[in-house]
């Protein structure tokens, strides 16, 4: 913990540890907690019908605690999350757009039955004997079979379209779970963060208790003044503020990742430490290619773009000319010269000759769609280099600044160490003493942030570099430019 080094020997305030948020170190042997990140297959994924499966409540809930790491909030989070519900639903239309698109290709079957009653009756009375026209009752059944034979390209792409559109949502879906990764990840780090901040506070706040137990005892053989007495209780008065602030905002970190899992806020958590911090990545090239061949932000467009295509020579194909498969079975009341059962097979071929230029219309505003989609693309993959860039940059920045201020905590721990001897010595001032111990505390508060700052910033980069992958996130879809 950050606490271990140079720290009094002070026993630890034991306040926190039934409210907000508690770390606990977790040592398995031979099953230690690993980086959850890392590359797999690209491979066609099944639509995400269900939320993902969750660890058993029982073995995450006792004694009114909720214990967390960051593999199961993650999961807990994709099984609670609305928006990727919402996806999913979206998805599953898409999937029925597909199915309604290919309808195209299958028959259809149709019953028309109607009965009339005329009155009067029309009988020619010429022919011998007189026949029925229109009879005072009359029925008709007409079962209609009808098959498509050749579409000139009106099925081909509007299941093109639906498909790809269909791919798009995927993609869509896929960038939503890593959002929420994402956001977990953050939300993980504050919420430790929060509570190492309760640990530091609690441990200052015993320590300028103790300071002031030594004043009073120190004044009480008249070796200090009264003002050194005043000045240690106003320190414990400010100190125990920065206490009680550090809880209230360790219970909002808490809070904010409970909600993200969908688990009441105010549920105490207990949460397992981060792995051990990695060095930043050595070179950006590889993982800004890796960036723009595997984000799901521009999977979504790609796909988007390839439909907008198959729209364009779906609209073209409406002027193309049909060729269909016609039969009627019809069972009606006998009149004049027509049977009382029929048979009817035709073969319609169907030509468009002016549709008063719909379809060009319709085609031109379907290619300005692809030229739109084409140019938010290019700017998702300007957006994307620059965030790798600045991610890049921002994890080497941040890695001296975790080594600079564990250096600083080490020094620090030295010199409030010093100065708490000097103070019991009666060699050095109250003021002497107070001043290394701020600086000890601020010297941890650094370092907790900088580590922080530092995870944070490699939850962000996996998602830039598309690498953040759990085994029951989805892989990407294999992108392949199907319409030229």
């Amino acid at each position: 913990m950050l606490l271990a080094a140079g720290l009094l020997s002070l026993p630890v305030c034991a306040q926190p540890a039934g409210q907000g948020t508690e770390i606990v170190h977790i040592h398995n042997q031979g099953n230690s907690v690993q980086n959850p990140y890392a590359p797999r297959p690209v491979v066609d994924p099944p639509v995400p019908e269900v939320a993902p499966p969750m660890v058993p409540t029982e073995q995450r809930f006792r004694d009114g605690i909720v214990r967390l790491d960051l593999n199961y909030s993650w999961k807990q989070a994709m099984a609670a999350s609305p928006r990727l519900a919402e996806l999913r639903e979206r998805i599953l239309e898409q999937r029925s757009h597909v199915d309604e698109a290919y309808t195209l290709a299958y028959p259809t079957l149709g019953l028309t039955s109607s009965y009339t009653n005329n009155y009067p009756a029309v009988y020619n009375t010429n022919a011998n004997p007189p026949t029925v026209v229109i009879p005072p009752q009359a029925y008709n059944f007409t079962l209609a079979f009808r098959q498509i034979l050749l579409s000139f390209g009106r099925l081909r792409w509007s299941t093109a379209a639906a498909e790809l559109t269909e791919k798009s949502a995927k993609e869509e879906y896929r960038q939503g779970v890593e959002q929420i990764l994402s956001d977990v990840s953050v939300s993980y780090l504050d919420a430790i963060l929060a509570a190492q901040n309760v640990e530091i506070a609690a441990v200052r706040l015993q320590a300028q208790q103790r300071a002031l137990q030594i004043a009073q005892a120190l004044f009480s053989v008249g070796r200090v003044a009264a003002f050194d007495v005043l000045r240690a209780a106003s320190q414990v008065s400010a100190v125990s503020q920065t206490f009680i602030q550090a809880q209230n905002d360790s219970q909002v970190a808490n809070d904010r990742l409970l909600t993200l899992m969908g688990i009441p806020p105010g549920t105490p958590l207990q949460l397992s430490p981060m792995t051990k911090l990695e060095p930043p990545p050595k070179q950006m090239a590889s993982y800004t290619d890796q960036a723009l061949q595997y984000r799901p932000e521009l999977g979504v467009l790609r796909w988007a773009v390839q439909a907008a295509k198959a729209r364009v020579n779906l609209e073209e194909s409406q002027d193309a000319p049909q060729l269909e498969l016609q039969n009627q079975g019809i069972a009606r009341t006998q009149t004049g010269l027509n049977a009382p059962t029929q048979n009817v097979t035709a073969l319609v071929l169907s030509v468009p000759i002016f549709d008063g230029g719909l379809a060009g219309a319709r085609s031109d505003a379907a290619r300005h769609v692809v030229e739109e989609t084409r140019q938010q693309l290019s700017a998702s993959e300007r957006q994307v280099r620059l965030e790798v860039s600045e991610l890049f940059h921002t994890l080497q920045s941040t890695w001296q600044r975790v080594a600079v201020a564990e250096q600083n905590v080490l020094q620090a721990a030295e010199v409030q160490r010093v100065a708490f001897i000097r103070y019991q010595a009666g060699v050095a001032n109250q003021l002497e003493l107070l001043t290394a111990q701020t600086a000890y505390n601020d010297a941890l508060l650094a370092k907790a942030q900088a580590e922080r700052d530092y995870q944070s910033s490699w939850a962000r980069w996996h998602r830039a570099v598309a690498d953040q992958a759990p085994e029951f996130a989805p892989p990407p879809l294999p992108f392949k430019e199907e319409i030229q």
